[in-house]
């Protein structure tokens, strides 16, 4: 009863991308996707903020962006394992999606915010029971005082698969598929105490919950603060001190104190180089135990020429969502984006994820992914994308699964004649 009906939708979806490509005017190319943040390798993701220092005080790179903006996505694929069980127990199946956001900008003197909100709908042409309505929102707010004091605020909203958020898939945290809902929130503050120095602290939150309440929900809220100093124009160090409270259901949760030294290059405008040490003391989310743990990580990202790269490595020790356990993680992820012509252009992504726990040696959770595109410019406001994408991942006690996704995207893009200013 439900096929010939999502048959129906993939066929008009895709019907309908090929004539929004044939009328239509090159869409800027969607962006590829950025790392996780260094500090939270294996957490729901959240929105950027700012790559200028947190010391300084005036605005970098000023540039003229749309005061709004609005995409349409439409997708028809191919995933090998939709259900995500092990070995020939997984069903195939063909997939249409159709997506949709609206960003609004705002900026004055000092100030910045942008909002914005999105919506979709996905269809299978079998597996009827795996349609959804997926949505979600962010907000980032980004100020400067007179006297100097800088405030960066963001929260996100995001109702999807959990297979569709990178972090977790890279992490090996999706253990099946099944709708989740994410939330994160968070707000840094930098107070300049001479030109070159200051103190910084922030705070932030993130929770994860499931649909079908077999996995416990999780939470954890971040606190800490610090000094951070610009030797050179080029360089930031600081020393913080992070306290973090972890939470997950029918576990009575754990006490994380971590005091970590961080150095940031600015290599060019738009590259920067990142890297940090640290040792903290650590309870086991399940029982409480105490372990004293070090950790560490190397970051690289922006663009140079007409590459965009990126490369991000962390040992870190933390929650592993939806599994109820604390783990030590080592985290490796790559990605490279090389614009062949103005029409044309690559992105390849690849990453490695080790987690292991301290409590049970025997016990190894390990994540693998890699993503490929080609996309074009097909108008400037339209573009097709050719994607292919592949996971595994490999949990003790639990069947091993992988994933093949092939897709073919066409997203149209539309931007308002009013632009303001902002700075990056």
């Amino acid at each position: 009863m439900h096929n010939s009906g999502t048959v129906q939708v993939t066929a008009a979806a895709i019907c309908l991308a090929c004539a929004v490509a044939l009328a239509a005017g090159a869409s800027a190319q969607e962006p590829a996707k950025p790392l996780p943040p260094v500090d939270a390798p294996i957490e729901p993701q959240q929105p950027t903020p700012p790559q200028s220092g947190v010391v300084a005080a005036h605005v970098e790179g000023l540039e003229r962006t749309p005061a709004w903006s609005s995409s349409l996505g439409l997708t028809a694929g191919y995933d090998s394992n939709v259900d995500l069980l092990p070995g020939d127990e997984g069903s195939g199946d063909a997939s249409g999606r159709l997506d949709a956001s609206v960003k609004r900008r705002f900026s004055r003197e000092g100030f910045r915010a942008e909002l914005e909100a999105n919506a979709g709908a996905l269809a299978y042409k079998e597996l009827a029971e795996f349609n959804a309505l997926p949505f979600g929102g962010r907000f980032e707010a980004d100020g400067t005082g007179d006297t100097g004091t800088r405030a960066v605020a963001a929260m996100e909203y995001r109702h999807d698969y959990l297979r569709n958020s990178a972090s977790f898939v890279e992490a090996g945290l999706v253990r099946y598929n099944v709708l989740a809902s994410t939330a994160s929130a968070s707000i840094d503050i930098a107070e300049r105490t001479t030109s070159r120095s200051g103190f910084v602290a922030g705070a932030s939150y993130r929770a994860i919950s499931y649909q079908d309440d077999v996995q416990p929900a999780g939470n954890t809220l971040s606190l800490g603060g610090g000094w951070a100093w610009r030797p050179l124009e080029t360089d930031q160090l600081s020393v913080r001190y992070l306290f973090k409270r972890e939470r997950s259901d029918g576990y009575p949760g754990s006490n994380n104190h971590d005091l970590r030294l961080t150095w940031e290059r600015r290599l060019t405008a738009k590259l920067q180089l990142s890297a940090f040490g640290g040792v903290g003391r650590a309870e086991t989310l399940a029982d409480g135990e105490v372990r004293t743990s070090p950790s560490g990580g190397l970051r690289l990202d922006g663009r140079h020429g007409r590459h965009e790269l990126g490369a991000n490595y962390e040992y870190s020790f933390g929650q592993a969502y939806g599994l109820g356990r604390s783990l030590l993680f080592n985290g490796f992820a790559l990605y490279e984006g090389y614009s062949l012509t103005p029409r044309w252009s690559v992105y390849f992504r690849g990453s490695l994820s080790r987690g292991r726990d301290p409590l049970d040696p025997s016990y190894v959770l390990d994540g693998e992914a890699v993503t490929a595109f080609l996309s074009h410019r097909i108008t400037p406001r339209c573009t097709l994308r050719a994607s292919y994408s592949y996971w595994t991942r490999r949990e003790t006690g639990v069947a091993d699964y992988d994933s093949n996704v092939l897709e073919l995207k066409l997203l149209y893009q539309l931007e308002s004649r009013k632009t303001i200013t902002t700075g990056r």
